[in-house]
């Protein structure tokens, strides 16, 4: 049966006018009686937030320092899971587990436990609680550390350990061991920073470090690369001071990162409480990292704001640049083709990629060095001959033996081996298809892909051509035209 949603009345009146009632008057206070006004207040908060785990803390503090030295024997083999665990979250079997496994710990066996038995020993430590010497407790986080291979703990042990060591001052050995690191980050960044501090060698390392320009890529740092390593790290410093003396001084910085000061929180993610504020202080780790303490708040203070070096196409692009510099004035390698720098940088690239080669060519040419000490000789044996010249007297000099001729080595393997590091193989399809030979022929009876031997060819010419010089799938492979002579001269300097 079908159903009407909208069913008429079975009389008429539900159809029949009727009059619109009159809209309510609002209400008025009245004259004999007090009027009833309802307020909200918000509460004061510019002076605290309330933190649920700052009250768990404290408790937390008053057990551990009553539970500091339970023992038992007790084993617990079940299974228990809670986060920001205390004392008051275990049941009372839970909990007589727990001392039984922590004086087990204490002893030197670390047995299997719930992870959060694991914070929880871990949160007594980061309090020193049952320990006198924080030197002490920073050694049972390292064997911590070692026997409990939990991914989330190990990651809350690496911030926690380089927080121990600078919340109880333990010292630069301590320091340098957990920001191992950052201490090398800092130091590349630190040269970036203020290159003409460094010698060009050590700005140069700096600079590989956030560079995709690499060895694989360069003929000049894989075949001359004290030379090359030199002149790179002349010209990252030449620019970075031509740009700060012509109103750029924070350029570095793009490669460095900037200094920054932030708000740091001790012990974040942990049950930690403190008894009182920590004494202000400043802890330096290096030039580029520190961490000051004043009145109770920490503040860290970083060059590059904690973040890791990556690589960056602007000084991929510089080192490149200089590179290509370094062949025009050298001949080393093919020519690259000109980059996308302004203007202003060029100059500055070519003036010590010029200066460079201008010392180059002084060393290369001969010197001439007049020995003083042997003209008093010369002057005595030439008086001497002249003296028998007059008296007529001659000598017949004995000449010297003549000497045999040097014998001329044969050609080394790798004089005969294919240009460009190419197998022979790789020579064979390229030849056969810059003399539009039977490339397809070749590949069958081999056995080879030519699109693979093509993306092989490819990469290792890059560095001499700078681009890709095949193009074309399996069917039709063909040799840029652009770089078609030049690979004939390469390949065929006969023909």
């Amino acid at each position: 049966m079908a159903v009407k949603w909208f069913q008429a009345a079975d009389d008429d009146s539900a159809y029949e006018d009727r009059p619109i009632p009159p809209r309510p008057q609002p209400l008025t206070e009245a004259s004999d009686g007090p009027s009833i006004r309802i307020s909200f207040t918000l509460p004061d908060f510019s002076w605290s937030i309330w933190d649920p785990l700052a009250e768990k803390s404290a408790l937390f503090a008053q057990d551990a320092r009553r539970y500091v030295d339970r023992k038992s024997d007790a084993v617990y083999r079940g299974v228990f899971r809670s986060y920001y665990t205390t004392y008051r979250d275990l049941p009372r079997e839970v909990l007589e587990g727990y001392f039984g496994w922590r004086t087990r710990l204490r002893q030197g066996r670390f047995d299997y436990a719930p992870l959060s038995f694991v914070f929880l020993y871990v949160y007594e430590i980061l309090g020193l609680y049952g320990f006198s010497d924080p030197r002490d407790g920073f050694g049972m986080l390292e064997q911590i550390y070692a026997h409990y291979e939990d991914f989330a703990l190990r990651s809350h042990l690496l911030r926690w350990g380089r927080d121990f060591a600078i919340y109880y001052d333990l010292g630069a050995e301590y320091l340098s061991r957990v920001f191992a690191e950052e201490l090398e980050a800092d130091r590349f960044r630190t040269v970036l920073r203020r290159p003409e501090q460094s010698d060009p060698r050590t700005v140069f390392e700096a600079m590989q470090r956030i560079s995709g320009w690499t060895e694989k890529r360069s003929v000049c740092l894989r075949d001359h690369g004290t030379e090359a390593a030199e002149v790179m790290g002349r010209a990252y410093t030449a620019l970075c001071e031509h740009r700060r003396t012509h109103g750029n001084p924070r350029f570095a910085e793009m490669f460095s990162g900037v200094r920054s000061s932030r708000r740091y929180e001790m012990f974040r993610g942990a049950v930690f409480h403190e008894e009182a504020p920590h004494p202000d202080c400043r802890v330096e780790i290096d030039g580029a990292r520190a961490y000051v303490c004043k009145e109770g708040q920490w503040r860290c203070s970083v060059l590059g704001g904690n973040r890791p070096l990556q690589t960056l196409r602007p000084m991929t692009e510089l080192m490149r640049e200089v590179d290509r510099l370094l062949r025009e004035a050298a001949g080393w390698g093919r020519p690259l083709k000109p980059g996308a720098l302004d203007a202003e940088t060029m100059d500055v690239l070519r003036r010590v990629v010029a200066d460079w080669d201008g010392q180059r060519r002084e060393a290369l040419r001969p010197k001439v060095e007049v020995r003083f000490d042997l003209l008093a000789g010369i002057r005595s044996d030439a008086a001497h001959t002249e003296a028998r010249l007059l008296e007529g007297q001659e000598e017949e000099d004995e000449l010297p033996p003549e000497p045999e001729a040097p014998e001329i080595p044969a050609p080394s393997e790798e004089e005969c081996a294919p240009p460009a590091g190419l197998t022979a193989d790789e020579l064979q399809f390229l030849t056969l298809l810059l003399t539009g030979g039977d490339w397809k022929g070749f590949c069958t009876g081999q056995r080879l892909l030519p699109a693979l031997l093509a993306d092989t060819i490819n990469e290792k010419l890059m560095e001499t051509f700078g681009d890709t010089v095949i193009v074309g799938d399996d069917t039709a492979p063909a040799v840029l035209e652009d770089y078609a002579e030049e690979l004939r001269d390469l390949l065929l300097p006969d023909d």
